[in-house]
């Protein structure tokens, strides 16, 4: 189950239940790569005195599928509760419905309000508003989970829309976010003439931290007898999983495969399927780029672009081009400290 998968999570959930009471009525964001465990860490996030919602986004691709999903949540634990907002829901859900079934669901597949839909989403807006009053009274908190597979700009949409039905009552709306979320809030917090409105959205970003190798050791510990798996196989699926649970246990599972008819893991099958990832990366890379690269090695930045330089006869210029765009590729590090450094994609690349 997920408790065998949460492992040393404890001080970010302590530290987003205070975030989620001093931030009360407001949007707060929890970002963190696909993978790290957000799903499992609102499952476990607890709120003294607060009733949690999670919200399983289905209908992303709408601003007013979004509404119809975080109404059906509210309808179910209003139900089970007995509280009054199980009416509500249930007349905006069937209005809505109607609504859908005479204008058309193509209208509402924008996120954007046209000028044909828009007296239909104010209306429903306001509802949804007023609906959140009344859970504020009770000291609700919606999780919206899963809305983080879409990209920023829709995020933001949707957010800007129905963000005065979380900030004027009691009601906190949390959101989980893709990782480039956490470095432009920051951003925005800091500049006067910001180019994205983060900061007037949400009041605080927290982000999940990726697992060590040893959490990670751990968490495959718990699903997976390691003495099943060699020391060699494991070195390897924790440097592919780079501090990521889910790419550490779907390897697992692929190499597994490979190996049934054997007593052990080894560190053919992991590579077999790594090598199956890899061949996909290195399709993209051509030439003195791929040249480059099987020459780099940590180093100052100085002495790597030397070095390959004399090695491929031609000018520094050109190197430093060649490893800015490594870097872009994810395999190297450290450039603009003057430094040379391998990834972990860079690892797996040299050794697989």
């Amino acid at each position: 189950g997920e408790r065998e998968l949460f492992v040393n999570r404890e001080e970010e959930l302590y530290t987003f239940a205070h975030l989620a009471d001093y931030y009360e009525g407001q949007i707060l964001g929890v970002v963190g790569e696909r993978g790290i465990g957000k799903t499992t860490f609102f499952n476990f996030l607890q709120i003294r005195g607060k009733e949690k919602i999670i919200v399983n986004v289905v209908s992303r691709e709408s601003l007013l599928g979004i509404l119809t999903d975080i109404m059906l949540a509210v309808y179910e634990v209003a139900e089970k509760r007995g509280w009054k907002e199980k009416e509500r829901a249930i007349e905006f859900l069937e209005e809505m419905r109607e609504v859908e079934t005479t204008v058309g669901f193509s209208h509402f597949i924008s996120y954007s309000i046209t000028t044909k839909k828009e007296k239909h989403v104010k209306r429903f807006i306001k509802k949804f508003k007023e609906i959140m009053d009344g859970l504020g009274k009770r000291g609700v908190v919606i999780i919206l989970d899963e809305i983080d597979k879409e990209r920023k700009e829709e995020i933001l949409r949707v957010l800007d829309a129905i963000k005065t039905a979380f900030k004027e009552n009691n009601t906190t709306l949390v959101v989980a976010l893709p990782f480039e979320f956490e470095e432009d809030f920051l951003k925005g917090k800091m500049l006067v003439k910001a180019t994205h409105n983060l900061e007037n959205v949400f009041s605080y970003i927290l982000t999940l931290r990726k697992f060590s190798d040893g959490e990670i050791e751990e968490i495959i510990g718990r699903r997976f007898p390691l003495s099943k798996v060699s020391s060699q196989a494991l070195k390897l699926i924790i440097l592919f999983a780079d501090g990521n649970p889910r790419k550490a246990l779907g390897l697992l599972k692929e190499a597994g495969f490979l190996a049934r008819n054997k007593e052990k893991i080894e560190e053919g099958e992991v590579k077999a399927v790594i090598n199956k990832y890899l061949k996909v990366i290195k399709k993209g890379v051509r030439g003195r780029v791929w040249k480059v690269f099987s020459w780099v090695r940590e180093e100052e930045r100085s002495k790597a672009v030397k070095r390959i330089a004399k090695k491929l006869k031609t000018t520094p210029n050109a190197i430093y081009h060649y490893l800015e765009e490594l870097e872009r590729r994810g395999f190297i590090e450290g450039l603009e400290e003057g430094e040379v450094r391998m990834t972990r994609l860079g690892r797996l690349l040299k050794e697989v």
